[in-house]
């Protein structure tokens, strides 16, 4: 791959470790704005008119996909500190993206969801999809601490 060619380790982790957190910043804002703020974040992405908020369900809902996007958040500024050592949990981010992003697309593709809930996928898959083009997956087993 072109990219193990071209750039050290140390630039790959820096770009990593930039990725994580813009993800991580990224998910709590979108997590704490469904548990704090649903109302606001479903008129943002032009929902307004499909999520009711005195809907037992849809306000639960909405409140426990903010606390999954919450933990998933800061999971991934942990796996920030130090990508290389924390590799499962960068896994673990990338896949909970992937999955998550999945479902949206679904609701997307099927009219059922937001308006413009395609934005938050689209952020959301150049997000990951970046970390798994730089991680250093060869560099994982030899240098497991960054100097």
């Amino acid at each position: 791959m072109l990219t193990y060619q071209i750039m050290t380790t140390q630039t790959r982790v820096k770009i990593v470790r930039s990725l994580l957190i813009a993800t991580g910043i990224f998910l709590l804002v979108n997590g704490l704005g469904h548990i704090f703020f649903p109302v606001r974040i479903h008129e943002i992405v032009g929902g307004g008119g499909i999520f009711d908020i005195n809907h037992p369900w849809m306000a639960l809902a909405a409140r426990e996909m903010g606390v999954l996007f919450s933990v998933f958040g800061v999971a991934a500024l942990i796996a920030a500190i130090n990508p290389l050592r924390h590799k499962w949990l960068v896994f673990i981010v990338v896949l909970a993206g992937v999955l998550s992003d999945v479902v949206r697309g679904l609701a997307v593709l099927s009219g059922t969801a937001c308006p413009k809930l395609w934005i938050v996928v689209v952020v959301s898959i150049i997000l990951w999809l970046l970390i798994v083009v730089f991680y250093p997956y060869k560099e994982t087993g030899k240098q497991r601490e960054l100097k």
